[in-house]
């Protein structure tokens, strides 16, 4: 019992560290993509071993609102979008992600 306490514990203690380490250093919105797009990526990429396909790209010289489609497959999914796109993106979420606590409250802040 002392035991399952101490995990759930350990478990919120780290959660809410995480969190709120990924708000001071990455910020919200456009500074964190820009993180995400220059660091975070080509770090991930070649840990993981990654080969991406890109399909359809963006005319060179393109300047306009576009709307960006990925199949979602994986978790990594809108880290890739983030890396592979040098766009300043907005995403679209279902409404009930909205409802989690602390990740909801994330992604209306994130925009």
């Amino acid at each position: 019992m002392a035991r399952s306490v101490f995990l759930l514990a350990w478990t919120l203690w780290t959660s809410f560290v995480a969190i709120v380490l990924h708000f001071l250093l990455l910020g919200i919105g456009d500074p964190g993509m820009w993180y995400g797009r220059r660091v975070w990526w080509p770090i991930l990429r070649r840990v993981a071993g990654m080969r991406v396909e890109l399909e359809g790209a963006l005319p060179a010289g393109f300047h306009g609102p576009c709307v960006v489609v990925a199949n979602h497959q994986g978790y990594l999914d809108i880290p890739i979008v983030i890396g592979l796109l040098d766009l300043q993106l907005r995403f679209i979420f279902k409404r009930e992600l909205f409802l989690i606590p602390f990740f909801g409250w994330y992604l209306f802040a994130a925009g």
